[in-house]
């Protein structure tokens, strides 16, 4: 965090800091020999033995990552005591344990104890594919500059990269000779390299409004910052930082990081002195300079990985940073000096030549987090996280969100249930209003939830479902409301027709009226007249007589081809004269003469005789 070009002003405000935050001994660095347990030497020595030592990366000779195994353990018991889940950290694993090969994403998240005085925050995400771990770190960049509200600093690097530091450029160092340490104009290059003695890190002051090529120099600044840590920290194949912009994410990916505090947040001035940057826990973010060199930044994001710088109690062997009191001065450790190399005409050197300021012993600090328990409840846990468990030890991951696959009610949000689990997803249960879109059957009002793919709705699950006047039609694919079938539509069931008709001859029948039909009403089936007779065709069929008993007094039914039909009772009687039948009781006139026409006319027992070519006669 603080470099020896800057040390005195540094560690003159980390101690102002420190008092303000909360008092500590001296004692309080933990970063001394003394310190150095059995175990932190024993991890060292399993460390020697890694990749994440003697990997191959970026065309170094293998070996340039390896290290000082003693200065290792150093800087593993500094950095553990310092971390508030370092012990915890030691009690998940062995020193010479090894990590399956892949490992689904967990949110690591803690704090330090920068210089032993006061905690800073850390947080990030981390995995591993095939072998490989990756660091997933949303980077949240702030442009305020409230100092110089209208300006943005950017590195004399993003501006050669984009044609700016030429002769009648933008940032044209061509008189850099003549331009004092320091010294800004309202725009234009800034000569920064008596800070440090550094060649390099100068940078360039532009007007916010700058575009290059249509694209905005913010945009410029983000990418330079993102490709210095992703180029820096990553070791193809060991270890990859996917340092990504927090801006460029999905709502619901900002809102998992920002609830966890997995993110680094870079608040941006433009005092070019100001080359420090750590989340404290109780103040502000530190802002720093936007126009910083790539080797500024990879250390600085360090902080945000959990790294701390590895200092010396004041006045112990040459130099507080214990890295530079060592007996092999040419091991160089990215958090605790990062010197370019000589270059010429103040041009920076490939971030490359400073590779192997990144470790082995980083990696492993930052991946040994992974299997730390962090939680055995929730209440563990902040409010937007809950306790995970499994196989590998508990751990606070962000609670999830509506859609979210789940195992459990407790890793959903507030307002969510998780449901069909083991196998589930949380979802707000009895949320969606038919037709709306939905994945399972919980998060419908109705109860019911059909489709397939993106096609998935809401459906009625029961009649009550519908509006007032129509049902729910069971089918395959999806069920629909329907309007209430009116008289003779076809039905399956009751509750398919208007109020006051049934379904005749279900499942597959017609709606009919369950009000009982008189005598010459229309219908079509013989269960909807009063006398259980419908005879006719087509919309001529009526509602007939049967029997005598079914017409009016003084009538009787006469039953015919066609339609039974009630006619009025005539006056004469069997055996009485006639001269057609109408005139006859039993309708049949024969050679003049009223006669029965069936067993019907005749009285007590007597059967009607019919012969042939005589007339009837009952007997």
């Amino acid at each position: 965090m603080c470099r020896s070009h800057a040390l005195k002003r540094c560690a003159q405000l980390l101690v102002t800091i420190a008092v303000i935050v909360f008092t500590a001994s001296a004692s309080a660095n933990l970063c001394r020999d003394s310190n150095i347990s059995v175990r932190d030497a024993q991890e060292a020595a399993h460390l020697a033995t890694l990749n994440f030592s003697n990997g191959d990366f970026a065309g170094n000779e293998e070996g340039d990552f390896a290290g000082n195994e003693e200065y290792d353990a150093l800087v593993i018991g500094c950095n553990r005591k310092r971390d508030s889940r370092g012990k915890m950290i030691e009690e998940s694993f062995e020193p010479s344990d090894t990590f399956p090969a892949n490992l689904p994403p967990r949110l690591i998240k803690g704090t330090l104890n920068y210089y032993g005085k006061f905690p800073v925050r850390y947080g990030y995400e981390l995995a591993r594919e095939n072998g490989e771990w990756i660091v997933t770190l949303p980077v949240k960049f702030d442009f305020d500059t409230p100092n110089h509200p209208h300006t943005l600093d950017i590195s004399i690097e993003t501006a050669r990269e984009n044609g700016l530091v030429v002769p009648g450029g933008a940032c044209d160092d061509s008189d850099r000779n003549n331009v004092k340490p320091n010294q800004v104009k309202e725009n234009g290059f800034i000569l920064r390299g008596v800070l440090g003695g550094h060649i390099g890190d100068d940078s360039c002051r532009l007007p916010k409004t700058t575009r290059i090529d249509g694209v905005p120099i913010q945009d410029l600044v983000a990418d330079y910052w993102l490709r210095s840590i992703r180029d820096f920290w990553t070791r193809p194949g060991v270890f990859r930082v996917n340092a990504v912009n927090y801006d460029d994410l999905s709502p619901s990916e900002q809102d998992r990081y920002l609830s966890a505090k997995a993110y680094w947040k870079v608040e941006f001035n433009s005092r070019p002195s100001s080359r420090a940057l750590y989340s404290p826990v109780f103040t502000k973010p530190t802002p720093l300079y936007s126009g910083e060199a790539a080797f500024v930044i990879a250390h600085e994001v360090g902080h945000a990985l959990g790294l701390d710088d590895e200092y010396k109690g004041k006045g112990e062997g040459r130099a507080w940073r214990h890295c530079e009191d060592r007996s092999d001065p040419d091991q160089h450790y990215a958090m605790c000096e990062m010197p370019l190399p000589p270059t010429t005409n103040n041009i920076l050197g490939p971030l490359s030549d400073t590779y192997s300021y990144a470790k082995g012993v980083y990696y492993w600090l930052i991946t040994r987090r992974y299997e730390a328990e962090t939680c055995k409840t929730n209440d563990d846990c902040g409010s937007a996280e809950y306790c995970a468990t499994g196989a590998i030890k508990n751990h606070c991951e962000a609670l999830k969100r509506d859609g979210d696959n789940c195992s459990a009610d407790k890793q959903c949000g507030q307002g969510l249930s998780c449901v069909n689990k083991p196998a589930g997803m949380c979802v707000f249960e009895n949320s969606v209003a038919m037709n709306g879109k939905c994945s399972v059957n919980e998060q419908c009002t109705t109860g019911r939830c059909q489709g397939t793919g993106s096609n998935r709705m809401c459906v009625c699950n029961d009649d009550p479902d519908c509006p007032d006047g129509s049902y729910c039609r069971n089918r395959a694919g999806q069920n629909e409301c329907r309007l209430l079938h009116t008289e003779y539509s076809s039905c399956t069931s009751d509750s398919q027709c208007q109020d006051g008709f049934t379904c005749n001859n279900k499942p597959l029948g017609h709606c009919i009226s369950t009000t009982l039909k008189s005598i010459n009403a229309r219908c079509e089936y013989n269960n909807e007249c009063r006398t259980g007779k419908c005879q006719g065709k087509g919309d001529e069929s009526r509602c007939v007589c049967d029997d005598n008993n079914d017409c009016d007094d003084g009538e009787y039914c006469n039953k015919r081809l066609g339609a039974n039909r009630c006619l009025v009772d005539a006056a004469l009687a069997i055996g009485q004269s006639c001269s057609k039948n109408a005139e006859c009781s039993t309708n049949k006139c024969e050679n003049k003469e009223c006669v029965c026409r069936n067993n019907n006319d005749c009285p007590g027992s007597q059967k009607c005789k019919t012969p042939v070519a005589k007339k009837n006669y009952c007997e």
